[in-house]
Parts: structure tokens; sequence; C-alpha cells
């Protein structure tokens, strides 16, 4: 399947628990995150995720497969769409890399 964010953004149509949040990073790398509120770890995403992927970016030299090399937490690439649905509604972080377009889980469950 071919992604785009409107794509991706259609998929969850209808949906108010599911967010979408853009970020822009050096070389303008923009990524889009997807996650499903109260079930996804949103502080971990915000105060931890985010800030240590924006200066993994920084440190790149190039836009080429920004994720080679960060291992904060263990990533999986997924093309399915049913896939990418049951991941966001079982509290995932879904990450749209818009340049490379593709997109990547990672795991950000909020704690039981």
């Amino acid at each position: 399947m071919n992604l785009d964010q409107s794509k991706l953004k259609l998929m969850f149509q209808g949906s108010e628990d599911v967010k979408f949040i853009e970020f822009t990073f050096d070389y303008n790398i923009k990524i889009m995150c997807i996650y499903c509120k109260g079930l996804c770890d949103k502080e971990f995403l915000m105060d931890e995720f985010i800030p240590t992927l924006e200066k993994h970016i920084s440190e790149k030299l190039n836009k080429s497969n920004i994720l080679k090399g960060y291992n904060k937490v263990n990533y999986q690439q997924l093309s399915k769409q049913e896939e990418i649905i049951e991941k966001v509604f079982s509290g995932e972080l879904i990450l749209y890399i818009q340049h490379e377009k593709k997109c990547v889980l990672f795991r950000a469950r909020r704690p039981t």
C-alpha cells in the first residue's frame, strides 16, 4: 500500500481518540505521530521519545534512512492498513516518515 498523510488520516476518520501530531526536524524531515489517546503513553512520547528522536536526527549527516542506528526503542516497519489500525488501537505509537513514505511502529503503550 502506498501511504501518505491524507490516507493515514482517512483511515482513522471519525475516531476522536486517534491523535495526529506533526513535527519538522533538521533537514526538513517531517514525521507524523499517530496514537490513541488514553492508550499510548503520551508523557513518554513528549518528554522522552520525541526529544531523543530529535537529537538522533540532528546528529545524522543526511536524510536517508533516518532511523538507522536509532536504538532508543525497538521498532518495526508496517505497510498493511489493517496492521496499522490494529496497532494504534492497541496503544502503540505509529510514526509516518514523510520523505521515506513509511510507517514504523514503536512500543509506547501506557503502563497498566
